[in-house]
């Protein structure tokens, strides 16, 4: 898939600029990597996420995730038990733009049916 052949790519170029050009086992590793790395014991839900989601969906909240991953992350949130709280889950693989590109948000917008005046974006970084 493409996902896959991007990120063999990416760990390929990753050991290249550390002068490490064995192409083949560095894409055996890339793909080990790439269907370990959706697996939930790779991945720690912080204390407090699930309560915050259980009450967010309680008080009516309609939340989505729109993220720079890859098509992976449905299944991550599903292996974690995340998934269910989410309208939709929204890559900058499947929209074919990454966050911040206004392109995303606005496509998210549409996919909800809302005006960015009924949203809100809570981010993950402090800028």
């Amino acid at each position: 898939s493409s996902d896959l052949q991007w990120w063999v790519d990416l760990v390929k170029l990753t050991f290249r600029l550390s002068d490490i050009n064995e192409d083949q086992t560095v894409a055996s590793v890339a793909k080990t990597l790439y269907h370990d790395f959706c697996t939930e014991k790779n991945w720690e839900v912080l204390p407090g996420v699930k309560e915050t989601l259980y009450q967010c969906n309680g008080r009516g909240y309609r939340m989505a995730v729109i993220s720079n991953f890859d098509n992976r992350l449905e299944r991550i949130l599903q292996h974690c038990s995340l998934g269910h709280h989410f309208e939709f889950v929204m890559t900058a693989e499947s929209v074919g733009v990454a966050k911040p590109d206004i392109r995303m948000f606005q496509k998210a917008l549409r996919v909800a049916s809302i005006t960015p005046e009924q949203a809100a974006h809570a981010g993950d970084r402090k800028s």
